[in-house]
């Protein structure tokens, strides 16, 4: 099935000419999916602590964050460094991304090279055509540059695997060694959810070298050494998040049900399903209308790939001993996964898998190229058609109305056109969201109260989740604005509070509800 070291794939190192050539497709694909539509609930996070203007608040913002955001160390700080060169616009904001998906595709092509895994033409359409990556460049969050990381040390693992499962010895040069290494410190320094990869590689390797099929030139000891330190620092960074209790969001969801989801993502499903909003909200039932579509892509990925499998490849002990390998890089993490979703009910998504990404590019990588090397003219439909799907999955999730983010954009504005009119607006979504938009919060202003007044415009109130109890004795506002109520008005009191007062239906937008007040008769 893995057809590494075939036919049509070239053992040579990359040339200068056919890096920048990767680079540059890379860079157009990131051009194109990035979008200036408005930030949401998850980006705004990112802004609160890469936000802030003097570099000694927005580490103070980082080291004292409660949440996940805290341990996002490096990412955040790039992210800072990036709002100082090019502004804090929505576009500029998410060409943050760009740099670091270049980086994951020029990776990823020099470790299958190294590898001999992959044909180069076809790994580069699926980094470029993934509807997961196409989706995370858009998003002012690390996944992007947790992808780069991934791919420059967990590529070379399976490069090393690759290698050692033909008998043969991986040796690290120089250059492997340092970008091994960055891609170690940018794994684990952009969400400490990549530590279980990192110590995954290292048992793989450190196993690999046991048996001799693989070993580094002494010109890496430096390399070694940076990594080392930087990454004992990331260590003592996250140790002082963890006594603060920081941590991921609560949310207790069954491990397999998240980690059906989690691949339903990363196999590029999501951009020809629901919305995450209607699944968010409804669940899996969302999934009935799409079925069909859903169905036949998963027909078509699993005809090219049971047709690749049947081509001629490695002997059978050395498929086995690359599937051992590659499951115990990829099984020990999930492992960790699944531990960490029951013991802290923390839920699970594809985000958090990022990692995974690179290794099932290069599986897949190597399995397609098989189809290419076929003298068999239906054997290139076959191969053609799993990438027209991701193609047409990635568009879908760049232009469909349906996949739009929650539109602060729209909501900050109705908000503040009723402000103009003399009318009372009470806010329940995103405080730094009504901010980033210009309504009358000053960034920080309430934090995270479940009540807050403006102290510029008396008329905007804010809330986050309050209690029934909270809202006795405020007069009823004009506008009543609720985004995602099971965050922002999770004890139901705000709907509970217009259903009473007798407001209009709600007019709905992306992810948001405006209640009006009936008109007098």
């Amino acid at each position: 099935m893995i057809e590494g070291g075939t036919r049509g794939i070239s053992e040579s190192r990359p040339s200068l000419a056919g890096a920048l050539a990767v680079a540059f497709v890379a860079l157009v694909t990131g051009l194109v999916a990035i979008t200036a539509e408005s930030l949401w609930i998850d980006e705004f996070a990112s802004l609160q602590v890469a936000g802030h203007r003097a570099f000694g608040e927005a580490l103070r913002a980082l080291r004292g964050s409660p949440e996940s955001d805290g341990q996002m160390p490096i990412y955040m700080l790039w992210l800072w460094a990036w709002i100082r060169l090019f502004g804090d616009s929505e576009w500029a904001l998410r060409a943050a991304n760009i740099p670091w998906f270049v980086v994951g595709a020029v990776g990823l092509v020099h470790w299958s090279r190294r590898g001999q895994i992959s044909s180069t033409l076809i790994l580069v359409m699926l980094v470029c055509l993934s509807p997961f990556l196409w989706f995370y460049l858009n998003e002012v969050r690390p996944y992007i540059m947790q992808f780069a990381g991934a791919a420059l040390f967990l590529g070379g693992v399976l490069a090393t695997i690759f290698v050692g499962s033909r008998g043969t010895c991986m040796r690290f040069e120089a250059a492997d060694c340092w970008a091994a290494a960055l891609g170690a410190v940018l794994l684990c320094g952009t969400s400490l959810l990549g530590v279980p990869w990192l110590l995954a590689g290292l048992l793989v390797l450190a196993l690999l070298w046991r048996s001799g099929k693989f070993e580094v030139n002494r010109s890496c000891l430096p390399s070694t050494l940076i990594g080392a330190v930087l990454l004992l620092i990331l260590a003592v960074h996250y140790v002082e998040t963890l006594r603060r209790g920081a941590g991921p969001y609560i949310n207790d969801s069954p491990f397999f049900l998240t980690l059906g989801f989690s691949l339903y993502e990363l196999l590029g499903f999501v951009g020809l399903g629901p919305s995450r909003l209607d699944l968010r909200q409804s669940g899996i039932s969302e999934l009935r209308p799409f079925v069909p579509v859903l169905l036949a892509s998963a027909i078509i990925w699993t005809t090219a790939i049971g047709v690749a499998a049947r081509r001629p490849g490695q002997e059978p002990e050395a498929n086995h001993r690359l599937v051992l390998y590659i499951l115990a890089l990829v099984t020990l993490p999930l492992i960790f996964l699944g531990v960490l979703s029951e013991w802290r009910s923390f839920r699970v998504l594809g985000r958090h898998m990022t990692p995974l990404l690179p290794v099932l590019l290069l599986v897949l990588g190597a399995t397609l190229s098989a189809l290419r090397s076929s003298s068999r003219s239906w054997h290139s439909l076959v191969l053609a058609a799993p990438l027209l799907l991701w193609a047409f999955s990635a568009a879908s999730w760049r232009v469909s109305e349906r996949h739009r983010k929650d539109d602060y954009q729209t909501a900050s504005q109705v908000a503040a056109e009723a402000l103009s009119q003399g009318k009372t607006v009470w806010w329940a979504a995103h405080y730094f969201g009504a901010a980033y938009y210009g309504l009358p919060l000053e960034p920080g202003e309430g934090a995270a109260a479940s009540v807050v007044q403006s102290r510029q415009t008396p008329a905007f109130w804010g809330f986050y989740s309050p209690r029934p109890e909270e809202l006795r004795g405020l007069s009823p506002p004009d506008l009543l604005i609720i985004s995602k109520a099971d965050t922002f008005d999770g004890h139901g009191a705000l709907y509970a509070f217009a259903t009473d007062h007798g407001y209009q239906e709600p007019v709905v937008a992306a992810a948001f509800r405006f209640y009006s007040r009936k008109p007098a008769d």
